[in-house]
């Protein structure tokens, strides 16, 4: 086999672990920092699906392909790119917890909110700079905006 090709292997299989373990780490610490879920919003895999498909295409190609490239080359980076494409967390993903909230990869627990207001159907908050959103009903909002100003009171937004 081409020595080229072992090390665009390895190197797919290196960056491919490090994604999952990353993703891997930010599902725990949502499990750890977000408490119960009550409201969310995905995309699921629905978005994802087309990842999904191309990475699950690349497992006949290795097989078709084992003459040439041994499957012990070839089949590490295909499934290690359908366990980062399951695992990771969508870029658009919006979650409202009892204890915190996750936007895409970011994970905060309540207390560590820049700044937040609660308003429309929504809990926002500051995360590096711009205001992002995560869905929270109407009928929380009492319950929310009492704990936020017990944990962060000096952080409730003046614009509402």
């Amino acid at each position: 086999m081409v020595p080229i090709l072992c090390a665009l292997l390895l190197a797919a299989d290196v960056a491919l672990f490090a994604g999952l373990v990353l993703a891997l780490r930010v599902r725990a610490r949502e499990r750890a920092l977000v408490g119960e879920v009550v409201a969310r919003s995905e995309a699921g895999l629905r978005g994802r699906l087309p990842w999904l498909a191309a990475a699950a295409a690349g497992v006949p190609c290795a097989v078709l392909a084992r003459a040439e490239v041994p499957l012990a080359w070839t089949l590490p980076p295909v499934l290690l790119a359908l366990s980062y494409l399951f695992a990771m967390p969508g870029r658009e993903d919006r979650i409202a917890g009892r204890d915190g909230v996750r936007r895409g990869w970011y994970v905060r627990a309540l207390k560590d909110l820049e700044e937040w207001r609660v308003t429309g159907d929504h809990l926002r908050f500051r995360l590096r700079g711009p205001w992002e959103a995560v869905p929270l009903p109407s009928a929380l909002h009492p319950e929310f905006e009492a704990k936020l100003r017990e944990l962060a009171p000096e952080r409730e937004s003046r614009f509402k």
